[in-house]
């Protein structure tokens, strides 16, 4: 993750420097680890800067599979493809629960089918 600074121009990033923060803190009670965050030009179409940075790291991380955890939809249900594999929705009230780890680590537990170069 890259370091941070402070910069008044853009108090929004202190907001999602601290949501990072307590997701590495949330995930690491669970014995999970954040390798990266997409930047904030997707933040809307969080989907697409997924699968953007999947494609872009693939060799670096040797990723066959991936989970994305969020408490919004946004665009996974039509931009991700056999989404069902591949996304669950936190309660935004209780946030990340036991069982929400327990399915994440069901799915991506299974094998995974390629079709055309895609997961």
């Amino acid at each position: 993750m890259a370091p941070y600074v402070e910069d008044p121009e853009y108090p929004e990033l202190d907001f999602q420097f601290c949501i990072g923060k307590y997701l590495c803190r949330k995930f690491n009670e669970f014995d999970l680890q954040v390798l990266d965050f997409i930047g904030l030009q997707y933040s809307y179409r969080r989907a697409k800067g997924i699968l953007a940075w999947i494609e872009d790291n693939t060799s670096d991380y040797n990723v066959t599979n991936y989970i994305c955890l969020d408490d919004e939809s946004f665009d996974y249900f039509f931009a991700i493809p056999d989404y069902q594999r591949h996304v669950i929705l936190t309660n935004p009230i209780y946030g990340l629960t036991a069982s929400d780890v327990d399915k994440a680590i069901r799915l991506l537990n299974k094998p995974q089918k390629r079709n055309g170069g895609q997961k």
